[in-house]
Parts: C-alpha cells; sequence; structure tokens
C-alpha cells in the first residue's frame, strides 16, 4: 500500500495539471452603443464606442456599406443588428450623451469573443473608416 499511494498520487496530480493547463479563458472585445432618436421620426441613429481613441464630437454612429448613416427602427433593432455579427448583449445604463445639447440616453455594453471569425464579419462602420479609404 505505502508503493502504491505515492503512485496514486503523482497520477491524479498530472491528470489534475492536464485539466489545469487545457482549460483556455475566453478573452472578450468590447463595444458601447447609444441610441440617437431622430427627430419627427420614429427611427433611431445608433453611435458605438470600441475604446477607440476620437476626437470631441467625432461622428461615431454606424454607417452602411456606402457610407450613408444606418437608421434603426428601435434600439432592439440595432441589437438584432449586432447578434448577428457575433455580438452579446452584457449590459444596459441610463447616461448623458453628449454633443452640442446633453440628453438622456439608453447605453448599451455588448461583448464578442476574441476568437470570432473576423474574416467573416467586419465591425460596424462610422465616418472614420470612410476617411481611410479615401486617402488611400
Amino acid at each position: 500500500m505505502k508503493k502504491i499511494l505515492p503512485l496514486l498520487v503523482f497520477c491524479f496530480s498530472v491528470s489534475m495539471s492536464h485539466f489545469v493547463l487545457g482549460q483556455k479563458l475566453k478573452k472578450y472585445e468590447y463595444a458601447k452603443l447609444v441610441e440617437r432618436p431622430i427627430a419627427f421620426k420614429n427611427k433611431v441613429e445608433v453611435e458605438i464606442d470600441y475604446g477607440q481613441n476620437s476626437k470631441y464630437l467625432e461622428d461615431q454612429r454606424i454607417r452602411e456599406e456606402n457610407g450613408k448613416i444606418k437608421t434603426f427602427n428601435s434600439m432592439i433593432d440595432a441589437l438584432n443588428y449586432m447578434g448577428e455579427n457575433g455580438w452579446e448583449f452584457v449590459q444596459a445604463y441610463p447616461g448623458t450623451s453628449g454633443g452640442v445639447v446633453s440628453s438622456t440616453t439608453q447605453h448599451w455594453i455588448l461583448k464578442r469573443p476574441l476568437e470570432y471569425d473576423l474574416e467573416t464579419t467586419d465591425l460596424p462602420k462610422t465616418k472614420r473608416d470612410f476617411k481611410k479609404t479615401k486617402n488611400l
């Protein structure tokens, strides 16, 4: 029994180390959506923040492939759009939006695993993306 016990402890410790080392930690990228209601319409435009360095009052609204500002029926429509591109809802909270006129609005936090296939889906485009392509 004295010879078997050390052997069992060794086997158990080796198997546990393989289990612990085999675990892969998921890493995420995060984004924040802020709604911008369109005056006199029942639609919204959505500003997106990836944590990028941006200038004060820089336009960060989501754009379509042609560069036109994308409009949504509601924030749920925008969340469905983001969900199609692998983003998951994390949390929503009230906050103030900057700009010329400050107002209270809802902020939506989303996340997406970094392992997500970036070749099949692109990040939503903003005005900065179209300025980069014009300079090429």
